[in-house]
């Protein structure tokens, strides 16, 4: 066509300028030494293949979707090419579209022209091109007419529900097994203003109160789900562990795939937990889980990629931005529910699905802002006003997976579990215990989860559980006291106990727990750095810089040479009764005991009662006796000889 070669060089243009200008504006770092190691983490990645290949797969798609737009342009440019300035006026169509339409859309994006964009303004616009284009085919040659149809078609292919193709599963022999995990959701937050559906669902079935996750971090707690053991027996000590030193045997999507149920997990932000088909998984639902994610995520700033991504030609070829939450400026939460609904349209009962939905984790954004009413954003303290925002869209997101499991059939016979994998800290004052002793001054509370062992709203969590058909048969298994001490350790044991199956795990089931019953608890790696309760992104991402690099299979990973070192920042606690019992690395002269009735601290040392210091101590010593003997936990290398050092033995 005429002028094609030209267009294609404008397009391509426009591609290069917005690309440049997305690199610019995303985040420097200034220090040598930092980008240092950024030059060495981007000559690692580049050499991978997966790496490489996945970089490759999104310069196609840009250019896929440069060269149709040049394409357009070449046509409407030919069909009025006796307009003055044609060109010009096509290329400002165009880009005006593409810029109305993300900034309607997509209002937080970086090339979003600003919040108050009238509604019928890209509906005009894009009716303009689309009226232009139209008029320009219509002259076309038959063969140019079909082929060009035949391509329009295809990027514009949206999926859409069929009503008639829905299928109601029949109740099958073994229970569905649904978990529907929510992130970093604190039980007390939970209400009927911000969490109605959540706290229904509470209120009808109960909950377990007391529940404590092993490791405040979202790949840890659901290692710890699914293989009811603890971190310190199955490697899964922090996020992005590598997988090949993980001990994965005996985990509950094994034990029930080989009783023929249909596994499934589906997570909508991948980053840090990379559970995938090679832990026992059938399918995975999500974005993809590389090291190449954490930087074509950023893509979705691009206005004709966040736009493009829609079509599902597009989706399918560059499945970075649809349905991930960490591509935040285009997230809309109904997208990754759709994908669970699709796929357990298709499969068959029984099913074990676990879901997990991360809106309440940080950065609380999505595509666009949410307003609470009633409430009101205090300056000095933002994300817990941010937080709550997306609890209430968590909490939706959560009536409609329920809603759509019951209408597929699935909660005819089922065991649905409510948890949350940590909570999150905003350094309130009740975020952490208070001091009991005015001369004593320790930290007890620091922003974000898996900071601060001493601190229960990071690592108290929600559990309830609901049973449908003949699954109620087991509801005495999953029936908790309000007295005693729980873990999410304790979910497995209690399924295989419900259908009879031999258990392996640290957990005990729920009805079998007693008052005396230890739990235990460990802190992770904290790369989050805060001034003035805002998260300093800038050294946020310096400091993960030096925690993690890509392996061979294009994954982020924990360096293997910092991993004693991270092991031996460890914090490390037991709760026993009433009673919290903490190890700090850095305290080689005392402990933290918490009453936790009262939600006071004291030094060990000052505490009446030595006995249960102690017993305590003793018993964490027992079970990080690994840490011990490796000379990751110092104070517990000659356990007897150290409660001697503070006057406790």
């Amino acid at each position: 066509m005429k002028n094609y070669k030209k267009n294609i060089q404008i397009s391509f243009s426009i591609a290069l300028l917005t690309l440049t200008n997305l690199i610019f504006n995303s985040v420097s770092l200034s220090e040598h030494s930092v980008n240092t190691e950024v030059t060495k983490i981007v000559y690692d990645a580049i050499t991978t293949p997966k790496f490489l290949f996945e970089l490759l797969t999104a310069f196609f798609t840009l250019l896929l979707i440069h060269i149709l737009l040049a394409t357009f342009a070449t046509l409407i440019i030919t069909k009025f090419a006796k307009v003055p300035f044609i060109t010009l006026l096509t290329w400002l169509i165009i880009c005006s579209s593409i810029l109305i339409g993300n900034s309607t859309l997509y209002p937080l994006s970086s090339f979003s022209i600003g919040t108050n964009i009238p509604d019928l303004l890209f509906p005009i616009t894009l009716a303009i091109f689309l009226t232009l284009l139209l008029l320009s085919i219509r002259n076309l040659r038959n063969t140019y007419k079909i082929t060009l149809l035949s391509i329009l078609i295809l990027f514009s292919f949206f999926e859409f529900e069929n009503e008639n193709n829905k299928v109601h599963n029949e109740p099958a022999e073994h229970p569905n097994i649904i978990v529907i995990g929510v992130d970093s959701l604190r039980p007390d937050f939970i209400s009927p203003a911000l969490t109605p559906f959540i706290w229904s669902q509470i209120n009808k079935n109960g909950k377990i109160n007391n529940v404590t996750t092993p490791n405040a971090r979202t790949f840890p707690s659901w290692f710890s789900i699914l293989s009811g053991k603890l971190p310190i027996n199955t490697g899964a000590r922090f996020n992005l562990t590598e997988e090949k030193t993980l001990v994965k045997t005996g985990m509950l999507q094994w034990v029930l795939k080989s009783r023929g149920y249909t596994t499934i997990y589906a997570q909508d932000e991948r980053r840090f937990n990379n559970i995938d088909q090679s832990y026992g998984f059938e399918t995975i639902i999500g974005p993809p889980a590389n090291a190449a994610e954490f930087i074509l995520a950023n893509l979705a700033n691009l206005p004709q990629m966040a736009l493009a991504s829609n079509v599902s030609l597009i989706n399918e070829i560059f499945p970075y931005i649809k349905a991930n939450r960490a591509a935040y400026v285009t997230y809309e939460p109904s997208d990754f529910n759709n994908k669970i609904k699709k796929q357990i349209s298709i499969s068959s009962s029984p099913i074990f699905l676990a879901t997990h939905f991360t809106l309440p984790h940080y950065p609380f954004k999505i595509r666009v802002p949410l307003f609470l009413p009633n409430e009101q954003l205090n300056p000095d303290d933002p994300y817990t006003y941010l937080y709550k925002s997306m609890l209430r869209e968590a909490d939706l997101q959560v009536s409609n997976l329920v809603n759509d499991l019951d209408e597929a059939g699935y909660l005819d016979n089922a065991i649905v579990i409510f948890l949350s994998d940590h909570g999150e800290s905003f350094e309130h004052p009740s975020d952490g215990p208070k001091n009991a002793i005015p001369e004593s001054n320790f930290i007890t509370n620091s922003q974000g989860h898996g900071t601060n062992v001493l601190s229960n709203s990071q690592f108290e969590v929600l559990l309830s559980i609901a049973t449908f058909g003949k699954a109620k048969e087991c509801d005495q298994i999953f029936t908790g006291n309000d007295d005693y001490n729980y873990s999410l350790i304790d979910i497995k044991p209690s399924l295989m106990k419900c259908l009879q199956l031999d258990n392996e795990s640290d957990g005990m089931s729920i009805d079998e727990v007693q008052s005396n019953r230890p739990v235990y608890s460990e802190s992770s790696i904290n790369p989050i750095v805060t001034s003035n309760k805002i998260i300093d992104e800038l050294q946020t991402i310096a400091n993960g810089i030096y925690f993690y690099k890509i392996n061979s299979d294009g994954k982020l990973i924990v360096k293997p040479e910092i991993y004693p070192k991270a092991l031996e920042s460890k914090q490390r606690s037991i709760i026993k009764g009433d009673y919290k019992l903490a190890t700090f690395p850095s305290m080689m002269d005392d402990l933290i005991i918490v009453d936790l009735k009262n939600n006071k601290w004291f030094p060990a040392s000052h505490f009446e009662n030595k006995d249960i210091i102690k017993s305590m101590f003793l018993a964490l010593c027992l079970q990080f006796k690994k840490d011990a003997i490796n000379g990751v936990f110092k104070q517990c290398e000659n356990p007897h000889e150290f409660l001697k050092q503070i006057n406790i033995d």
